[in-house]
């Protein structure tokens, strides 16, 4: 019976139970919202859509992976210009458009990922005290990338460009590189 534990939802505790369900909710709304976008009904139609979309997945992708380990290296002092330069190379490889200044190549996109801010704020406008946990918001955008990653999987198929698991992983090879020799 669906209305009697709706129902029994609402007025129950906030115990462990309700948490997760009403998570599912919101992750459901997300998976709901980034359908409603159709980025491969789009892209299929669209092919400059659909090479700004793989262009701006592996810009944010180069960004997350960039920021994070700057800032453990600085955190260390430790010169992030061979870092940047290797990165920026990885990211031309890969096929990123961008500029070079001072031999250090950065992908013209670089940012967050265009498609995050509009499944997280919906989400939090329909449902914003499920926002108000930090640990929840975190959790929420980790899935919002999950399943925007898994929607733009099918368009890396048929290019030249890796997939952003595979740039992921060229990245963090990278990082691991620099990293290993932090005190």
């Amino acid at each position: 019976n669906t209305e009697s534990s709706a129902t029994h939802f609402h007025r129950g505790s906030a115990s462990e139970g309700r948490a997760v369900l009403t998570n599912k909710v919101v992750k459901d709304f997300m998976l709901q919202t980034l359908n409603d976008i159709d980025i491969r009904g789009s892209a299929s139609k669209d092919p400059a859509y659909a090479s700004q979309t793989r262009e701006a997945i592996l810009s944010a992708v180069y960004s997350k992976n960039k920021d994070q380990c700057c800032n453990l290296l600085i955190s260390k002092g430790i010169n992030i210009a061979p870092f940047l330069q290797e990165i920026g190379e990885a990211a031309k490889n890969a096929g990123l458009p961008g500029t070079t200044k001072n031999d250090v190549f950065t992908p013209s996109g670089a940012g967050a990922n265009p498609f995050i801010t509009p499944l997280i704020s919906s989400a939090n406008s329909k449902y914003p005290r499920m926002f108000i946990n930090q640990h929840q918001q975190a959790s929420f955008k980790i899935y919002a990338e999950k399943i925007i990653m898994t929607e733009v999987a099918p368009l890396f198929n048929e290019c030249a460009m890796p997939t952003p698991q595979q740039f992921q992983l060229i990245l963090e090879n990278i990082a691991n590189k620099y990293i290993q020799y932090t005190p």
